[in-house]
This record gives C-alpha cells, sequence and structure tokens, in this order.
C-alpha cells in the first residue's frame, strides 16, 4: 500500500519499494553450517594408516607393561632375598642371646659382647658419682674392673671441701686407678666423697642435666642395663629374681638393722647350699651387689659356710679379686 486510500483518486502519493519480497522462502536446517571433519577425502588419512597406527601403539603400550612387569618381578625377588638375609641374621641374634652355658666366664661373655658394642665409639659418656666421705667403693672398682675389659674407662677421684674427716682412705687408693687422657675414653667415672645427709651413693649421668639416680643397687642397674649386659638375664623370671635381690640389698643389708642383716644371712646360706650364685647359674649383677654389701657391712665374717664358699667362688673372677686385693679387704 502506498499512502492513505481514498475512493476519488486511488492514493494521496507512490514511493518506491526498498527491497523486493521473493514469492517462495527456503526453510533452514541449520544455523550455519561447519565442514565434516571426519569425512574421508583425498585430503584425509586413509583407514589403512589408520589402522597401523593403532596397532602401532597397542604393540608399544603392551612392550611397556611387559618392562614394567619385569621391573615389578625384579624388585620382589631383591626383596625375598633381603628378607631371608635378615631372618637368617635374626636366627644368628636368638641362638647367641639364649641361656649362656655355667662353663663360660663372665671376662669371655664381656669379649663377646664388645664385639657388638659400638655405641660409645663417638662421645664418652660421662658419669659423676656422689659417695658420703666413710663409703667403702668395692661394688663400684668391681663395676670399673669388668667395664675395663670391655671399654676405655677413666676413673678419678676428688675429695669434697664439706669433708673435714680422715676416714676416705679410699680416696687414696682410688686415685691410682686415675687417667688423665679423657679423649680415647668411653667412660668417663668421677668419684666425689662428700659429707652429705645422703646415705647411699648418688649416680649423676648427665652432668649437664643433673639426672640422679639414687641408691647403689640402682647405680648398678644403671651400669649393668646399659654397658654390662652379660651381667643381666633376657629371660623375665630370672630378671625378677635379681631385681629382688638388689631391693633384698638395700632394705634389710644397706638399711636394716642387725636384726634384718642375720635373718638375711640366713636366708642367703640356705639359697646357695642350693646354687653356685644367686640368679641363674651364673655370676651376675646381684652376686657383685650382695658381695659388695656383706664387706660393706663387715658381714662376710658373720656367714655361714655356704655363704663364705660362695665368697670364694666369686674371686675366681679377675675382676672381683682385683677390686679385694686394691682394697686389701679380708674376706676371712
Amino acid at each position: 500500500m502506498n499512502g492513505p486510500y481514498t475512493s476519488c483518486e486511488g492514493t494521496m502519493y507512490k514511493i518506491d519499494r526498498m527491497y523486493d519480497v521473493p514469492e517462495k522462502f527456503e526453510s533452514l536446517t541449520c544455523m550455519y553450517e561447519m565442514k565434516n571433519i571426519l569425512e574421508i577425502n583425498a585430503t584425509s588419512i586413509s583407514a589403512q594408516q589408520l589402522t597401523e597406527s593403532t596397532s602401532t601403539k597397542c604393540q608399544t603400550s603392551e612392550s611397556s607393561k611387559e618392562a614394567d612387569l619385569n621391573q615389578l618381578e625384579q624388585r620382589q625377588e631383591r626383596l625375598f632375598k633381603q628378607l631371608e638375609q635378615l631372618t637368617a641374621k635374626l636366627q644368628h641374634i636368638k641362638q647367641q642371646m639364649s641361656s649362656v652355658p655355667s662353663t663360660t666366664t663372665v671376662t669371655q661373655i664381656a669379649k663377646d659382647d664388645a664385639n657388638r658394642f659400638n655405641v660409645l665409639e663417638t662421645n664418652a659418656v660421662n658419669t659423676v658419682i656422689k659417695v658420703p666421705a666413710n663409703y667403702n667403693p668395692v661394688t663400684l672398682l668391681i663395676v670399673y674392673n669388668l667395664l675395663r675389659e670391655k671399654l676405655n674407662v677413666s676413673l678419678s677421684s676428688h675429695v669434697h671441701s664439706s669433708v673435714t674427716s680422715s676416714s676416705t682412705d679410699f680416696h687414696k687408693i682410688l686415685k691410682d686407678f686415675t687417667w688423665n687422657d679423657f679423649q680415647e675414653q668411653n667412660i668417663i667415672m668421677t668419684v666425689i666423697w662428700k659429707e652429705d645427709v645422703w646415705t647411699d651413693p648418688h649416680l649423676i649421668v648427665s652432668p649437664s642435666k643433673q639426672q640422679t639416680i639414687a641408691g647403689e643397687v640402682n647405680t648398678l642397674r644403671y651400669f649393668s642395663e646399659t654397658f654390662l649386659r652379660e651381667l643381666t638375664f633376657s629371660d623375665a623370671i630370672q630378671a625378677t629374681e635379681v631385681d629382688q635381690w638388689l631391693d633384698i640389698i638395700h632394705v634389710s643389708l644397706h638399711h636394716g638393722n642387725n636384726k634384718e642383716r642375720q635373718s638375711i644371712l640366713k636366708t642367703l646360706n640356705s639359697h646357695l647350699g642350693k646354687v653356685e650364685y644367686l640368679v641363674g647359674g651364673r655370676f651376675s649383677i646381684a652376686d657383685v651387689a650382695m658381695l659388695g654389701a656383706l664387706l660393706q657391712t663387715q658381714s662376710v665374717s658373720l656367714s655361714q659356710t655356704n655363704v663364705k664358699k660362695w665368697v670364694v667362688t666369686c674371686l675366681k673372677i679377675a675382676s672381683v679379686a682385683k677390686a679385694l686385693n686394691a682394697l686389701s679387704l679380708n674376706v676371712h
């Protein structure tokens, strides 16, 4: 329509068309068209090439898996061999830690154990032992001699300014054992004689940290568990028996009255009538503690036959005999 319609003249004015409308419209099936990338034509990869490429990739993947499996099998075999070696070593250690024959001496056990003892190769263990002025150091000297059989040990003795009496004759004897070259030592033992409220020795394991172990029997426990494992027992029952004897020594001999000591001497004599040593048929830390306590309380002369026989048996051990000779102690 070109302008308003009037019945007289047809149109008021006439204008030209701006565009032509086609008579037929084509319906659209998509918004825009793209080339099919999967279409195989002259420029595309042939089906044969595609198959060959896929086959090559599969073969490469299979060979890679085979190589990985071979590596895993080889690693598994190495692990099995290592486990067998560890099992053999454990069996060997188990045999070594089994019960020691009674014919084996303490010295032989200590020397065998020294081959496995490598804890102290680099740093020396520094210990300080504070003892009363009238203390008899026979037990410490036995331990010192036992340690000397397997390790380099220095022993020095000092008197504190608080000591006024002349009851420190043992100090002069210990001075003969003093070693000055501390650089080559595995263990440094320093004994300080001091007038104090303490009646028992006090072991300071780490002087810098002031870690204190009170009592002679506990001092023996420390040295035996740390350095003299041949004087201990792996069996739980025997280890408990050792602890029982150590407790009896501390309570009834070191701190008991005459009546309690006499009772223990009777019990000890009865026990030694059946066995050669206190526990397990061999020399142990219990024997060291008992012998030291009897000498310190001068109870050997009051003991009966079996106890005296046991003392003679202990004197056959070189470390014990050397300690008693150095202190000029009479066991009769």
